[in-house]
């Protein structure tokens, strides 16, 4: 379950959001998730780095950073060089 509140000082708009989300890890540092929301809103600034509309969503995530690269590196060399792909 999740729950936001976007409120906006200067000109006094609240914006209310309230959903469910289930996911699952297919790999190591990548998690697959689907959810809905209940309520919803659109906000341009934060449309596209948050699922804040109204309604059903998949979502997929990845962590990357110098230790996950360097060993998706490290894996995708080690296929290459036995010839597996």
């Amino acid at each position: 379950m999740h729950a936001s509140v976007l409120h906006s000082w200067k000109s006094k708009v609240v914006n209310y959001g309230l959903g469910a989300e289930i996911g699952h890890m297919v790999a190591k540092n990548a998690w697959l998730s689907i959810g809905y929301n209940i309520i919803g809103f659109h906000d341009a600034d934060f449309t596209e780095a948050r699922y804040t509309a109204q309604g059903p969503y998949l979502k997929f995530r990845i962590k990357l950073d110098q230790d996950s690269l360097k060993d998706w590196l490290k894996r995708g060399l080690r296929q290459s060089a036995t010839g597996l792909r």
